[in-house]
């Protein structure tokens, strides 16, 4: 399900996307995989089901409220947006691609 999000308060949040996965149980975390190699930030739950490998460079929530202020701070702090999406770039350099197939190919066995 996507929902939009309405950010008051200014223009200096215009353009800038987040990318929310609220989700708990999201198997390999592939759609926040290529959200976060498009450039865009990822906000998740600590305690959400996703392989560690998959992140490294997400911005993890304790919970409800602090999700709400790591998209608030990701769209209107742009040092801290750059410092999360700069790192995220080295992304496929970290083997979880391997990972991948190696959980593919247990699972075709």
């Amino acid at each position: 399900m996507v929902y939009k999000v309405l950010i008051t308060g200014g223009s200096r949040g215009i353009g800038k996307a987040v990318y929310a996965n609220p989700s708990m149980h999201e198997g390999l975390g592939l759609t926040a995989l290529e959200a976060q190699a498009c450039g865009v930030p990822v906000v998740f739950f600590r305690e959400a089901d996703i392989p560690a490998e998959a992140t490294t460079y997400f911005v993890p929530s304790s919970d409800e409220s602090q999700f709400a202020a790591n998209m608030h701070r990701l769209i209107f702090d742009n040092e801290y947006r750059e410092s999360v999406t700069g790192s995220a770039k080295d992304v496929p350099d970290r083997g979880y691609m391997d990972k991948l197939y190696e959980i593919y190919g247990s699972i075709k066995k």
